[in-house]
């Protein structure tokens, strides 16, 4: 009787973890489908629409097991640039540091097959050998809200009395641009910046030309965010609206959208085979963290979340891009979160990336 309600309460516990599971799935992550990244031992590609070593000249058992688990799924690349670009992006990187970096072409996507879950999926496929990594794929997050600045509050809307591109002055208050303007290529001359989000104004009349690249932009997605930081960054010095840290530097745009959907790694990837050392790739982009509420929950709508390399994927772009030379520079504290707490070094896949050592 006693091992009968053991066993009871456990199966009870496990449906509740399995429901807060599936809860926490619905909220902040797709439902259908997964991230994997295969071992750098293991070249896996995808080849007309199939995962395969290209190393081997026979195909190994695991390579059979991950067909069979993933039989009725669907296979995409978890990047969309070609596998020559992040071939080359590695090998710069890795001749800039003398370091190991991760193969980003043995990222793969998978849509599930019909009737398995993500719990069961991120089980199943994490146990295959060939497997280094797997799991959930991260929904889009709320920009940052943006001032209302003709609105009833401590904005005013007085241009007299509210100063609206504080940026440019000195510290405390901003960056003094302008005493950096005086400088060798101090206006940004000859930099290129890409900024990562999820949609902009292109024809705005004060940020001059900016290349979208490609795949565009959500039109479903707000522009404001966007254009606001592609202003605050490269506004152009015309005499009118506002002017931008670097107004010289030419601007790219990289949507958060890629052929799959939602995706980070894939912008920022994006973003860096477009660059070169030297240029800078801008991450205006947060996602889920340990103590991300529902949206509706949120004492304000950045509330809990985290720099993206919380998403392994994202990580090991930003690692690429940064060790090719690419500057990023992304949002980190909209959530005001402590990133040093015990809460960033239990879970996740064992992917820690604010650890010191990290």
């Amino acid at each position: 009787l006693a091992l009968a309600l053991l066993a009871g309460a456990m199966a009870r516990v496990h449906a509740q973890t399995r429901a807060a599971c599936d809860d926490a799935i619905a909220d902040f992550y797709e439902a259908d489908a997964i991230m994997i990244k295969f071992r750098d031992t293991a070249p896996i590609r995808l080849r007309d629409g199939v995962p395969v070593n290209v190393a081997a000249d026979v195909q190994a058992a695991g390579i059979d097991a991950l067909h069979a688990l993933a039989a009725g799924g669907a296979w995409a690349r978890g990047h969309d640039v070609g596998e020559a670009a992040l071939d080359a992006l590695r090998a710069e990187g890795q001749a800039r540091t003398g370091e190991q970096l991760p193969d980003l072409n043995n990222y793969l996507r998978l849509e599930l097959p019909p009737g398995m879950d993500v719990p069961t999926a991120l089980a199943r496929f994490g146990a295959l050998p060939d497997v280094e990594w797997v799991g959930p794929i991260p929904k889009p997050v709320a920009s940052a809200e943006v001032p209302n600045l003709v609105h009833p509050g401590g904005i005013t809307g007085d241009v007299a009395a509210d100063r609206y591109q504080q940026y440019l002055d000195p510290a405390p208050v901003g960056i003094d641009a302008r005493w950096a303007w005086y400088g060798v290529n101090g206006t940004g001359a000859g930099v290129r910046i890409c900024d990562l989000e999820k949609n902009l104004n292109r024809y705005h009349g004060d940020l001059g030309t900016v290349k979208v690249l490609n795949p565009g932009p959500d039109p479903a997605n707000d522009d404001n965010h966007g254009t606001a930081v592609l202003g605050i960054l490269a506004g152009e010095n015309n005499g009118f609206g506002v002017t931008g840290i670097a107004y010289d530097a030419s601007l790219y745009f990289a949507a958060t959208t890629s052929t799959q959907g939602f995706s980070l790694e894939s912008a920022i990837t994006r973003c860096a085979a477009n660059l070169q050392a030297g240029d800078i790739i801008v991450i205006e982009a947060q996602t889920i963290g340990p103590n991300t509420k529902p949206a509706e929950d949120r004492a304000w709508s950045s509330e809990g979340l985290v720099p993206v390399e919380w998403y392994k994927p994202a990580y090991d772009a930003i690692k690429s891009a940064t060790a090719a030379g690419r500057i990023v520079v992304e949002a980190g504290a909209n959530g005001a979160e402590d990133l040093d707490s015990a809460d960033y070094q239990t879970g996740n896949g064992g992917h820690y990336p604010f650890k010191p050592e990290n």
